[in-house]
């Protein structure tokens, strides 16, 4: 409830500008940061992720973490666990400085005092050079004066402009704040920006003829660069993170490995179900184990075995289907459900099957060059448009020979 624009709009004016780079760093969540990460990956702009965070000392303030790899994910995971499961309203220094690993920390004049920075030193690694008009005189000149401290301290600056896409939508945020009914310092320059425009901001916050604004500057724009470098986190999308089922120390002297506990569990549950008509229901049995066992998704099936189960030891109500689940005979045999989907002719695809699974062959891929020049390219089992005596016509190429030969139908 602080920053303004979709994310494919704040990348619509990255795109514009030049920028190559972009991060999120929303205050108290990770919510939007896949997102931003797929919008950004989309548009070939490379996306840093992070998060602020408010930090108790002897007073309250704001950091802002940005994760350097997978460590520093797992501990703004730590983090964000604490303010949004535990309740906890903010962070203590100990446990901010127990979390630091593969992070990088940023301090903001805007809403952090120098004096108590100067507690925390050795932990920082930048600030935030930022130049903020705040649309109150005192609290504009109450940030200069807090700024001018940073800049004169040891403490390495960096360029990052928040919180709004364009100059005109500060309105909007205030707007926004009546809705949260929670209010900031309003600002009327909070920006997205290029650098020659931050430059030009920067240099009014200099007397005339004072040049060293530049060395300023240019050790900003650096310490970004190093900023953008050291940041090679990307969370994985393209893999799926199924919980792994651990097996108790009773099911660990019996059984070698997860998928003969599986297995046993469903035969029991076959015996146990008293089948009328066994062969049809171990042809559907058959079909569907090979589903499970190509995704990968047998330690799904323990888990959600071992929470009914947990749940009716404890007299807990459990519902008779689980969604499109209802077709699945394995879940069915293995207590999961109570619907029996061969007696009510329920499809077993409905809830899986080899498509979604991700089931993908290896085909080489060929070219061939048509009469007129123009080339096309095609796999084994492929519709392919050709063009035969100027006329166009869609073939199914059957089988690959050999050579440069291809049977066609």
């Amino acid at each position: 409830m602080n920053g303004i624009g979709l994310y494919k709009d704040w990348i619509a004016k990255a795109k514009f500008l030049g920028i190559e780079t972009l991060g999120i760093c929303e205050k108290n969540t990770l919510g939007g940061v896949l997102a931003f990460q797929s919008e950004c990956k989309n548009a070939n702009i490379k996306s840093i992720i992070g998060m602020t965070i408010p930090i108790k000392g002897s007073e309250v303030y704001d950091v802002k973490l940005y994760a350097k790899n997978f460590q520093g994910w797992l501990n703004l995971l730590k983090l964000n666990t604490i303010i949004n499961v535990d309740m906890k309203p903010n962070i203590s220094e100990e446990i901010l400085k127990e979390s630091l690993e593969g992070l990088f920390l940023v301090v903001d004049p805007k809403n952090t005092s120098y004096a108590q920075v100067d507690q925390i030193k050795e932990i920082v690694n930048f600030y935030q050079l930022d130049t903020a008009n705040f649309l109150n005189q005192d609290r504009d000149e109450k940030y200069i004066d807090n700024l001018e401290k940073f800049m004169v301290s040891d403490l390495e600056p960096i360029s990052i402009t928040d919180a709004y896409l364009e100059q005109q939508d500060f309105r909007t945020r205030e707007s926004i704040w009546t809705i949260n009914k929670a209010f900031d310092d309003k600002t009327d320059n909070q920006y997205l920006k290029n650098k020659d425009q931050l430059a030009k901001e920067l240099i009014l916050m200099f007397e005339e003829g004072n040049k060293s604004w530049i060395p300023l500057f240019k050790k900003s724009v650096a310490n970004e660069s190093l900023l953008i470098d050291g940041c090679t986190f990307e969370y994985d999308t393209d893999t799926r993170h199924l919980p792994r089922y651990i097996m108790s120390e009773e099911e660990s002297a019996n059984f070698n490995t997860n998928e003969e506990l599986f297995l046993h569990i469903v035969k029991k549950g076959f015996k146990d179900r008293n089948i009328n008509d066994p062969q049809r229901y171990i042809a559907r049995l058959k079909k569907e184990i090979a589903v499970l066992k190509m995704g990968d998704v047998i330690d799904y099936f323990l888990s959600l075995h071992d929470i009914i189960g947990y749940a009716k030891r404890q007299k807990m109500l459990t519902g008779i289907g689980r969604g499109s689940a209802g077709g699945s005979l394995v879940a069915y045999l293995m207590g999961i459900i109570q619907v029996d989907p061969l007696r009510f002719d329920l499809l077993f695809e409905r809830f899986l099957n080899e498509g979604r699974m991700g089931r993908f062959e290896d085909r080489p891929s060929f070219k061939i060059t048509q009469e007129d020049g123009s080339v096309i390219e095609f796999e084994e089992g492929s519709l392919v448009r050709i063009k035969r005596d100027n006329k166009e016509t869609v073939v199914f190429v059957h089988e690959l020979v050999e050579g440069d030969d291809i049977i066609i139908y």
